[in-house]
């Protein structure tokens, strides 16, 4: 098994992933070009808001979460996976919760983030 698919087998373990990955084979190719060149994997996700207004416990987990992850990566690929977050605010604006709860909330998960929890460009 190549290193690509190494890599693709990790990121689809159940411990990881709940479902069969949409377009799989695109993301195959989208691994292959890191590899190719050295880089990180790109994963872009979305981030939700909601009514705290500060990270707790669950966010702790996540961040634990996706760490573990990008360390099972790292032992086969050096370069890991780089994160990209899209913070839901409009989201959580439209179900209602205040917007300088989610403001607050933000602020306090991007200071987490910078703490080095991921690996961001």
């Amino acid at each position: 098994m190549d290193l690509s698919q190494q890599i693709y087998t990790v990121l689809v373990k159940r411990k990881y992933n709940r479902g069969k990955p949409f377009l799989a084979e695109k993301i195959l190719d989208i691994i292959k070009t890191s590899v190719e060149n050295d880089e990180p994997i790109k994963l872009v996700g979305f981030w939700g808001t909601g009514p705290k207004d500060a990270p707790n416990w669950a966010d702790k987990e996540s961040c634990d979460f996706l760490n573990d992850l990008n360390k099972e990566i790292q032992e086969i690929y050096k370069p890991g996976i780089e994160f990209t977050f899209i913070f839901a605010n409009s989201h959580g604006i439209h179900n209602g919760y205040e917007s300088e709860r989610i403001s607050s909330y933000i602020r306090g998960i991007t200071t987490i983030f910078d703490k080095g929890y991921f690996p961001f460009p």
